[in-house]
């Protein structure tokens, strides 16, 4: 009984799913005086996200730090609750779709309340259509983020497929560098066929872009990935790219090419740096020991036992991101790069076409064991 009492404290105490707001509350509540703090619901639906806030914002009032939510939510279905909730509340509800500029923009919608309606047209069904206001949302978020004092700020982004466009937006005009902490939820599989492949592109490289195009990036991002949204769905052109970027069968096999000369000097790179990490593994896995200290001594009645050494991410990408998070794994964690890498080496694929000065041609088998740089020859 005890037991699940426990439990349904735990789930009132922490209604929000990814727990980042969570984290987000307790830097708040040690943030310096006159630190400002924000929470933006970008997409709100019926307002369940920002309904999740309640008692901080009550407990900040109490405390008298201010707390701004605002609530960013088009469907006129849920225009007067969430009036209603942001007046309970002291937030800003803003009945506008967020978007690339001010103006108005057609919102399709399946059914009044769907939490599936956007401006992007996900399919080509039935969908009813409204027009609607929109803001531009890099423009918004740069006028009520980067003001002084400094804003301790949390962006909820859901806007079912229109991420992709959104968030390149907000990227390009670097609306995204004042964010502390975003969430977003992505739909891949919302998107039309031809801007899938694009759209998985972004997704990949998201977190470089932040790290690279921000002086100071956000300090976590939380990647939500659905698995009925974003996986167990085709992606036009990702079979072929993976075949260009893999380790391509050598002549010796049917249809097999001649690697360049910079190919092997890339692959003789690689096989050296496997080498090193290797060595630093077997260097990791033996244990730390400390240095001996004189026999009787207090600090060798106190010695800790031998120790593994501690492994920190190998990059900040991978240290910022919370949720679905493998692709950052990928990409910042050497030994799992590795380990994928050597995999791929293992099983080399037949490439159904080479490359002739920067152009993909057919091939036939009249090309078995054609030299790939064949604008060289």
């Amino acid at each position: 009984m005890l037991h699940l009492l426990a439990v349904a404290w735990v789930a009132m105490a922490d209604p929000f799913e990814s727990g980042m707001e969570v984290a987000f509350m307790r830097e708040a509540r040690r943030a310096p005086p006159g630190t400002r703090v924000v929470a933006i619901d970008v997409g709100a639906n019926d307002g369940q996200w920002s309904r999740a806030w309640r008692h901080f914002a009550k407990e900040s009032a109490a405390r008298g730090v201010p707390f701004e939510l605002f609530i960013i939510e088009p469907q006129p279905t849920f225009r007067a609750s969430l009036t209603q909730l942001a007046a309970s509340i002291n937030a800003t509800f803003l009945p506008v779709a967020a978007s690339k500029q001010d103006g108005t923009a057609a919102f399709h919608i399946d059914a009044p309340g769907s939490p599936g309606a956007s401006l992007a047209r996900q399919h080509e069904g039935e969908m009813r259509t409204q027009t609607v206001t929109t803001i531009d949302l890099a423009a918004f978020l740069r006028r009520t983020l980067s003001s002084r004092p400094p804003t301790l700020s949390f962006v909820k982004l859901d806007v079912e497929s229109l991420e992709y466009s959104l968030l390149a937006w907000l990227l390009v005009q670097g609306a995204l560098c004042d964010v502390t902490h975003l969430l977003i939820e992505w739909h891949l599989n919302l998107l039309p066929l031809g801007q899938r492949l694009s759209g998985l592109g972004l997704r990949l490289g998201f977190g470089a872009l932040l790290q690279e195009g921000c002086a100071t990036p956000p300090r976590a991002v939380y990647h939500d990935e659905y698995v009925p949204t974003n996986f167990g769905v085709p992606v036009p052109g990702l079979q072929d790219v993976a075949t260009e970027h893999a380790l391509w069968a050598r002549k010796d096999v049917p249809l097999g090419v001649r690697p360049s000369a910079p190919t092997v000097l890339r692959l003789r790179a690689d096989d050296a740096f496997l080498q090193r990490q290797q060595a630093t593994e077997q260097a990791e896995e033996q244990p730390q020991q400390l240095p001996m200290p004189p026999r009787g001594s207090v600090a060798a009645a106190e010695r800790a036992p031998p120790r593994r050494r501690p492994r920190t991410p190998a990059c900040e990408v991978a240290r910022r991101c919370h949720g679905s998070c493998r692709y950052e794994r990928l990409g910042c964690d050497l030994r799992f790069a590795a380990a994928s890498y050597r995999q791929m080496r293992a099983a080399p694929r037949v490439v159904p076409r080479y490359f002739d000065n920067g152009t993909i041609l057919n091939r036939g088998p009249e090309d078995k064991g054609r030299s790939l740089n064949v604008g060289n020859e």
